[in-house]
């Protein structure tokens, strides 16, 4: 190992350390400011919520290969997900994978060298990745050995390995060549909109997936082989179990050619320029955040601000949209997924002549977004500046409620008037698009009050965990969502032609929020006066 480390000019001895520190220190990421003596625990819990999570999704993979009668279907169903997964899971920490700001201040007064710091981001990267394809892959690659046998088995395990490891290695690939097209100073505008972007590719290659396997796969159990599948990426990793299951063909090998030239490939283009002009670049890209002019047309108190405290977090919403493009992205990634639901519903109801569509998916949206976004809002990579909270005459209990109504004022208005309007474009009538928008838009207000009464956070005051640390907390708020979803949804048709009983359930929405925020002080105050700042 420390031969091959040589041979690629990497220090063995620099990278191991750099990796393990990486490594440490995403373990540790799952504690929150003032609560250190538990950080161990906590991230411990993060870390079982995600082999509970993700392995979950792979049993539910693992039951789909052993129902679809078609190998080379399910083998395109395994691949195909492994790779949304891994693509979806990088796109929202891609500022972070290969080039950060804040590697300058570890690299530039150090004797490490570009290419060895380049190795260990880029193994950290792999760690992530190569884990959510161990837990989601594995329980699939078990049902292929069981019900194809063991050659089968192996040749699963590595068409999970080897897909995750070019879509991670692609991925970065792409990122790099951004940086030296676009240059550092411009990098952190026109990043965020190419990851905004190839959202909407990725969920929309979801919604094409899930036709092709609805009408070729399920359907008929059956998926035959054609050259023009050879287009897709995914095909030359499912070849790999084609081929051991002893479907020797000249399609089935060209796939298996075309994976290693693809992994070749990257791997050469990795190892080349950047990882020789590393320490440029993050020093540039370092420079670039430092000449950022400022804003020029600052915030002022009026209508919207006369409090200093909600004028204080608003300043900190726009500044953090501007820089911190995990944040930024973190809020845009609502409209692809909205409109992914949409056109969902849309399916549904077209699949069905008469029925109408199926707006189950968008109302959970609908109610969790805010508190993802809150979620999102309470972390940042710069959360010691959380300092000032505590040396400030500032009211903490004032800055927990202006977050809470900043969310609801700047965030959940103007998407539910997307919504409307998307939802009146689509020929919806307007009593029913009222009716659906207003309750979905008061419950959602209301559970975001719940979840601020339960849990007050500063805005952020706390370091930013991997985005998976929560997942199994985000599976049970859906969980919880899609039941009250449900029911609001039904609700909307009896009750949009009856303006008496709207009033009545929008009345009392309206009262369970006005309650549920009279509440929310005296505890906010309790728990603002037990926070302390731990750097």
């Amino acid at each position: 190992m420390r031969r091959l480390f040589e041979a690629l000019g990497v220090d063995y001895i620099q990278w191991k350390a750099l990796t393990l520190t990486a490594l440490k220190l995403d373990v540790r990421a799952g504690g929150v400011v003032g609560a250190t003596a538990q950080g161990s625990k906590r991230g411990a819990g993060a870390f079982v919520g995600q082999v509970i999570f993700y392995g979950g999704l792979g049993l539910l993979l693992a039951v789909a290969v052993a129902f679809l009668g078609d190998r080379f279907a399910a083998a395109m169903l395994v691949v195909s997900y492994v790779v949304l997964l891994v693509a979806t899971t990088m796109l929202l920490d891609l500022n972070g994978v290969i080039l950060s700001p804040t590697d300058h201040a570890v690299l530039a007064f150090r004797p490490v060298s570009s290419r060895t710091f380049f190795a260990a981001k880029l193994t950290n990267v792999l760690v992530y990745t190569l884990g959510l394809a161990t837990l989601v892959g594995l329980p699939p690659v078990i049902a292929f050995a069981m019900k194809h046998g063991a050659a089968v088995g192996a040749a699963a395990l590595a068409a999970v390995y080897a897909s995750a490891l070019c879509t991670t290695l692609a991925i970065v690939s792409g990122y790099t060549w951004l940086v030296r097209a676009i240059g550092s100073r411009r990098l952190r505008g026109v990043l965020s909109w190419v990851q905004f972007g190839i959202s909407f590719f990725v969920y929309g290659g979801f919604i094409l997936i899930s036709d092709f396997v609805d009408r070729n796969a399920l359907a008929n159990f059956s998926l035959p082989w054609s050259p023009w599948l050879l287009l897709y990426p995914g095909t030359w990793f499912a070849s790999y179990i084609e081929l051991a299951a002893g479907a020797a063909g000249g399609l089935q090998a060209a796939g298996v050619v075309a994976s290693v030239a693809l992994a070749v490939a990257l791997a050469r283009g990795l190892r080349g320029r950047l990882t020789l002009e590393y320490a440029e670049r993050i020093g540039a890209l370092t420079a670039a955040g430092a000449a950022d002019p400022a804003p020029a047309s600052p915030l002022r108190p009026g209508r919207w601000f006369r409090s200093p405290e909600v004028r204080a977090v608003a300043i900190l919403l726009r500044g953090h949209f501007r820089n911190d493009l995990v944040f930024r992205m973190s809020v845009l990634a609502v409209l692809p997924l909205t409109l992914l639901y949409l056109v969902l519903g849309l399916r549904e109801g077209a699949s069905s002549p008469g029925r109408e569509p199926d707006l189950g998916f968008l109302s959970i949206a609908i109610l969790i977004s805010p508190v993802l976004l809150k979620g999102n809002l309470a972390q940042s990579e710069a959360y010691r500046a959380s300092w000032i909270y505590f040396v400030t005459p500032a009211d903490r209990t004032r800055l927990v409620r202006a977050t809470c109504d900043l969310l609801l004022a700047f965030g959940l208005v103007p998407y539910l008037v997307f919504i409307a309007a998307a939802l009146l474009i689509m020929g919806y009538g307007a009593a029913r698009v009222f009716a659906y928008v207003s309750m979905m838009g008061l419950t959602s207000s209301l559970v975001l009050l719940l979840v601020t009464l339960m849990a007050p956070e500063l805005p952020f005051s706390k370091p930013r965990a991997k985005q998976s640390a929560g997942a199994w907390r985000v599976a049970l708020l859906m969980a919880l969502s899609g039941g009250f979803a449900a029911i609001l949804t039904l609700l909307v048709e009896p009750v949009h032609k009856r303006p008496l009983v709207l009033a009545a359930i929008l009345a009392a929405l309206a009262g369970a929020n006005l309650l549920v925020s009279r509440l929310m002080r005296p505890r906010i105050e309790r728990k603002a006066a037990q926070l302390e700042f731990v750097a």
